[in-house]
């Protein structure tokens, strides 16, 4: 139906339409940005890339902090969905959004596609001509060399009605240099896929489908820059493999029971290019000016791996005098984390100049080895009852069980979670086409395996800074031993409290509005504090805006606070004690569900983001603000907006597909959204600890220009003897509209100086991507 009367739940579907006519950077990570109140990867006030990222059962980010991992090529998909506004009690794992993509599968009728595409350099436009020579030098577009793909898939029935079989292939080659880079050198990329799928209907009442994934993904000179050339980048290679395997079995009318395997193994690995190796020569970083020389300064390796058991069962039924539909299921999860690193040839030498004056390494001149594990055990059960003939009530109650590991410690940490859930549905009127929703529930991060890394101690060698002396001669001058940190026993899960209301109407055909409240308060966050410190009141005078004091605009005086050590140095991985968030938004969507030449998704979203933790990259998993979370990051942001605070968010999805003349495709993606919140800072020096940031302003005193950006899609379809024949051209950023990427978080120097104001990232220019297509 057009509309859901019977649910609670708020979801967002991405149909084969969409997903085939929408001009996108065609990877599956990035579609979570078309849906409604999600931008830069950061949903519904979550942190930045705090996102589920499934297909099938497969779970494609990796088990460290939820970072995007696993690649997928878009047109194996047959649709992607959006879940997290009163998602049911199966659903979790998230504080942002989850989003499911399901692939295709073969049916009775032979089907496939073939598409190539590329993007043209000469098709890239500039759009910092009103910036500074030197800004203008800093955001030029990278210099493309190559950048194409091609990808095929056929599918269809190896037995009719009984065994079917869907298959793809996919390549692509990107060769490109960053901004300012002067070298010959290009950044090669080359990630290979393929994907094969069966289904099978193995008795009447059962099916058995599984697909198995592979690719490589190798990039030679990797990270090359204006200060590393290509001796010292890496070659990087990850190696991929997923699958998953389901039954499921349908027992009468009411009954159904399914189960399912999951797996997948995705090592990252940097090593030195084929001018050097491990073993040496040692990699070089020049002190003055940053550039590296002669090796990469790291190499290292990053082994993943997860595998997920389920199984479920759902009954619908008469029970108590209601109409219940039950789902009860459980899940087991293991995932594992190990990384290796080390300095080829076991040190790095920091010059000054031409000549090497410090040399960094581990004790024994070995690598480092962490290992962090996690498991999860998670039950649930979601009902969903009638109450009359009017009224849903959708209860439901998710536990989950973590538990962390490393090679050290075999049970380092557990914790057991609570998630209870309950929304309700009034279908308003008999012409079933109003719904009035409410939902409240909580949901929790994942195991984050990142924490346990960082407290292994097996293998974690002491780190030297050493004078050199002579050739080959050092004189130690301080030791940094990682071997202190720690995980509080009595830690609590971070979790989101959520409540959703609102109500939509099926006005005409298939287009429906919705128009709903999203509250979400934050929890529990967690992060390494320093132990064993005391903080002391001092002065501190702001500088004004040229950053120098005793002129005329030195500001205010500011009681900020200096550390000292009351003890032997540590971290404890634990609770913050003033860490918090809040996102409060209101939403406005019009969608078309109905089958036609037609495809709209519009939404307008207003919201507000308040808190003392960030809405930055990871920020949930607690690992990228060692040492910093302090009295003198709460000065003047107690209730301030944070970095990332999208107030407008206006989004359109539209696609118009007759058939006329053979067929044509007209899409467009546009997106307006506020620009970044930041406000003035000034660093308070002659601190024991270093110089401190101090928020002069609270964030969201100033804003940066708002991003306004439409993309085009336009495609001609030719049909040749019962084959469709397509030319497709995708522009994005039609306006070449150039402003600070507000997308990427803080993006801007809020230090006084001469450099105040000035944004350190930019959006990309107008640039076109040309393409053709083999339908049959």
């Amino acid at each position: 139906p057009a509309v859901d009367v019977t649910t609670a739940a708020v979801t967002y579907t991405l149909g084969e339409p969409f997903l085939r006519g929408l001009p996108t950077s065609r990877t599956f990570a990035d579609l979570i940005n078309l849906f409604p109140g999600v931008a830069g990867e950061q949903a519904l006030g979550g942190s930045k890339r705090s996102n589920g990222l499934m297909i099938d059962g497969v779970d494609t980010t990796e088990a460290s902090e939820q970072n995007p991992w696993l690649r997928f090529n878009q047109n194996w998909l047959q649709e992607v969905q959006g879940a997290g506004l009163g998602a049911d009690a199966q659903y979790g794992l998230s504080t942002g959004l989850t989003v499911f993509g399901a692939t295709r599968s073969g049916t009775n009728r032979f089907s496939g596609l073939t598409e190539a595409w590329t993007n043209p350099s000469a098709w890239v436009a500039v759009n910092t001509q009103e910036l500074s020579q030197s800004l203008q030098r800093q955001f030029t577009s990278l210099r493309v060399d190559a950048y194409w793909n091609a990808n095929g898939q056929v599918g269809g029935p190896i037995r009719t009605d009984r065994l079917w079989f869907f298959a793809g292939l996919d390549h692509t080659t990107y060769d490109s240099a960053p901004a300012g880079y002067d070298g010959t050198d290009t950044q090669q990329e080359r990630d290979s896929r393929a994907i094969g799928k069966l289904t099978w209907k193995a008795w009447p009442a059962g099916l058995v489908e599984g697909f198995l994934q592979a690719g490589r993904r190798r990039v030679r000179n990797s990270g090359i820059s204006v200060t590393t050339p290509s001796e010292a980048a890496a070659d990087f290679r990850q190696p991929q493999v997923s699958g998953d395997v389901r039954v499921l079995h349908t027992a009468g009318q009411s009954l159904v029971l399914e189960t399912s395997y999951s797996a997948s193994r995705s090592p990252g690995i940097s090593s030195p290019q084929s001018s050097g190796s491990v073993d040496g020569p040692p990699g070089h970083v020049d002190l003055s000016s940053g550039r590296a020389s002669v090796n990469v300064s790291q190499y290292s390796r990053d082994d993943r791996w997860r595998n997920t058991l389920a199984a479920s069962a759902g009954w619908y039924g008469r029970l108590g005098g209601l109409t219940h539909e039950l789902k009860a299921g459980a899940q087991f999860e293991r995932a594992h984390e190990q990384t290796t690193a080390g300095y080829p040839g076991g040190i790095l030498y920091l010059d000054d100049g031409s000549e090497p004056s410090l040399v960094q390494y581990n004790e024994g001149f070995g690598a480092s080895s962490l290992r962090g594990d996690t498991a999860r055990l998670t039950v649930y059960l979601q009902d969903r009852v009638r109450l009359g003939s009017r009224v849903t009530l959708s209860p439901g109650l998710r536990l989950d069980r973590f538990g962390w590991s490393t090679a050290a410690t075999p049970n380092l940490l557990s914790t057991a979670p609570v998630s209870p859930r309950l929304g309700v549905a009034w279908d308003v009127r008999s012409d079933h086409r109003t719904v009035v929703r409410a939902h409240v529930g909580r949901y929790t991060d994942p195991a984050f395996a990142q924490p346990a890394l960082l407290a292994d101690l097996a293998q974690r060698p002491i780190q030297i800074l050493a004078r050199v002396v002579a050739p080959g001669v050092f004189e130690e001058i301080q030791r940094t031993d990682l071997r202190n940190r720690f995980i509080d026993d009595d830690i609590r899960h971070s979790y989101v409290d959520q409540f959703v209301g609102g109500v939509e109407q099926q006005l005409f055909g298939g287009l429906t509005v919705l128009g709903q409240y999203v509250h979400r308060e934050f929890r529990s966050f967690i992060a390494y504090v320093a132990q064993n410190v005391v903080w002391t009141p001092v002065e501190r005078q702001d500088p004004g805006i040229d950053g120098r004091l005793g002129t005329p605009d030195d500001g205010a005086v500011f009681t900020v606070f200096s550390r000292a050590s009351t003890g032997p140095s540590g971290t404890v991985y634990q609770n913050l004690a003033n860490g918090w968030r809040q996102y409060r938004g209101g939403q406005v969507v019009v969608r078309t569900t109905a089958v036609g030449p037609w495809k709209l998704q519009a939404s307008y979203t207003r919201a507000q983001i308040r808190g003392t933790v960030s809405t930055g990259l990871h920020a949930n998993a607690g690992v990228r603000t060692f040492h910093s979370f302090n009295p003198n990051r709460l000065i003047n942001n107690g209730d301030s907006a944070t970095g990332f605070d999208p107030t407008n968010e206006l989004k359109v999805l539209g696609l118009w597909s007759p058939r006329r003349h053979g067929g044509w495709v007209v899409s467009g993606v546009y997106r307006y959204m506020t620009g970044g919140a930041w406000g003035r800072t000034f660093l308070a020096t002659g601190l024991p600890q270093g110089p401190e940031t101090i928020r002069v302003e609270p964030r969201g005193t100033r804003r940066l220009p708002a991003i306004n950006q439409l993309d085009l899609h336009a495609e001609k379809t030719l049909r040749v003897r019962g084959r469709a024949i397509g030319a497709f051209v995708d522009v994005f950023n039609v306006s070449n509209q150039g402003v600070p990427d507000s997308d990427t978080g803080d993006v801007v120097n809020s230090n006084p100086g001469p450099n105040f104001g000035v944004p350190s990232l930019w959006r990309p220019p107008r640039q076109g991507r040309i393409g053709l297509r083999l339908m049959f």
